[in-house]
């Protein structure tokens, strides 16, 4: 590894070791202006969308197929209240779980070879259709399929539509025809196909690994990454993935670094976007399994 490459490592682990927030707290910012940054937010992952401010914290949406959702903001902007330092990720999470799972009028076509797996928190899929719900779309049409991976962690299945992500529901997983332990697989494939190069990175004791800022915590699902000709670590592999862009590697065997592990993790989780969990995982057998304190 080369000097740049251990300093740029060494900084971004200290950013999310050691960086400090302003003791004095954001200013609250009023329901009309939380509701213009939404609607920009909305207006950005998708400018096909016509929006339209109907009342305080009451937005009409329009997609390009004609059709109308009224979306209520009330929760959202609760739950800035309740973390201001955390408007942009509360943003862009209401914003992008429209965007994602919206159903659509327009049937899209899914075909497997464009199906790739997504990691998430357990939780997300149960929040994501309540905060979908509570916008004004029917539950019977938001039952996303997932699998466990463990109490923590699950795969969601997804495809690119038009630079969009899109989750997958189980009638639409079943339109695929083929057995779920294929999709696993199938899935898998595809995504090491369009994954950049996997970059592994070694500092403190700690591998960071970098495939483009997107791919980072699906690769806990490459059983091919896992040996120790990438990780020379002590023990087993333990796993850090904050959020979907940091995947961090430790041995289990380095007992003085784990506590400083779950900072990173903690740090990492309540600070960058597209959080998952800041539990850590011991690899076990082929599978993940949660590290208990």
């Amino acid at each position: 590894m080369d000097t740049i490459s251990k300093y740029i490592l060494m900084i971004l682990l200290a950013a999310l070791m050691y960086s400090c927030k302003d003791k004095r707290g954001p200013i609250i910012i009023n329901t009309d202006e939380f509701t213009e940054i939404f609607c920009r937010e909305l207006k950005s992952l998708d400018n096909t969308l016509s929006i339209e401010v109907r009342a305080e914290l009451e937005i009409k949406v329009i997609n390009q197929d004609g059709r109308e959702r009224t979306i209520y903001l009330y929760n959202a902007y609760q739950k800035y209240q309740s973390v201001p330092e955390q408007l942009n990720d509360i943003i862009g999470w209401y914003a992008r779980s429209l965007i994602e799972t919206a159903p659509e009028n327009t049937p899209i076509s899914i075909e497997i070879d464009h199906v790739v797996p997504v990691v998430k928190s357990i939780d997300y899929p149960i929040a994501l259709k309540s905060s979908l719900i509570e916008s004004g779309y029917e539950a019977d049409k938001l039952d996303l399929y997932y699998e466990k991976i463990n109490e923590v962690l699950v795969v969601l299945y997804a495809i690119n539509s038009d630079n969009k992500i899109k989750f997958l529901s189980e009638e639409e997983v079943d339109s695929l025809g083929i057995s779920r332990e294929q999709l696993r697989l199938e899935t898998i494939k595809n995504m090491r196909r369009i994954l950049p190069e996997i970059g592994v990175h070694w500092g403190e004791g700690v591998y960071m690994v970098m495939a483009g800022g997107i791919w980072e915590a699906n690769l806990i699902l490459l059983d091919s990454l896992w040996t120790r000709e990438n990780f020379k670590v002590q023990g087993d592999f333990v796993v850090a993935i904050p959020s979907q862009d940091l995947l961090f590697v430790t041995g289990s065997e380095h007992t003085d670094i784990i506590d400083r592990f779950r900072i990173i993790a903690k740090k990492g989780f309540n600070e960058n976007s597209y959080p998952i969990t800041e539990e850590l995982f011991i690899r076990r057998e082929g599978e993940w399994i949660v590290l208990e304190n």
